[in-house]
């Protein structure tokens, strides 16, 4: 059976106060609450979400660092994905590319190979019966050749435009 207030009451009476208080503070345990202290007990659920407010804001502060980080990094690597793509060669410093012969000269079977108007990109290639060079215009481009006996069979332009001008050097 509940026990109800009168029945507390009587045992406080009966037992005293409780164990280890005496005195002035004994009898504060009977005394009401004049001034109810401040809560927001009254606000339900939104107190509670209001109690999360400091850890979202971290949680949105971390996600828009991270996102801003993420674009930084794209940003970034496309430019220098760029820069790479279009200097493959990175000589040293003091290099002399006058020099440098920008001829590449095959005589037989099947390869593939770049054209670049820049040093120290092959300018010309010569092949037994015609030479190829970059058309008017184009920066860089690829071809695949294959050569039998002397004589060019087949040539595949693989990226941008190359000009070809027969020779006659077969010997």
């Amino acid at each position: 059976m509940p026990r109800t207030h009168d029945a507390d009451d009587a045992d406080r009476e009966a037992n005293g106060p409780p164990r280890g208080e005496t005195g002035e503070r004994a009898r504060r345990h009977d005394e009401l609450l004049t001034k109810i202290p401040p809560t927001d007990y009254h606000r339900g659920r939104f107190a509670g979400y209001d109690a999360g407010r400091r850890v979202r804001r971290g949680i949105v502060i971390f996600a828009a660092f991270g996102v801003l980080c993420s674009v930084c990094a794209y940003l970034w690597y496309v430019r220098h994905a760029e820069w790479a793509r279009t200097h493959p060669f990175v000589l040293p410093a003091g290099t002399d590319l006058s020099r440098l012969t920008r001829t590449l000269v095959w005589n037989e079977g099947r390869g593939r190979f770049a054209l670049d108007e820049e040093p120290p990109g092959v300018e010309k290639i010569v092949l037994p019966d015609r030479s190829l060079t970059l058309a008017e215009g184009s920066v860089r481009a690829q071809v695949v050749v294959y050569v039998e006996d002397g004589v060019t069979t087949e040539i595949e332009v693989l990226s941008g435009h190359v000009a070809q001008v027969m020779t006659d050097n077969r010997e």
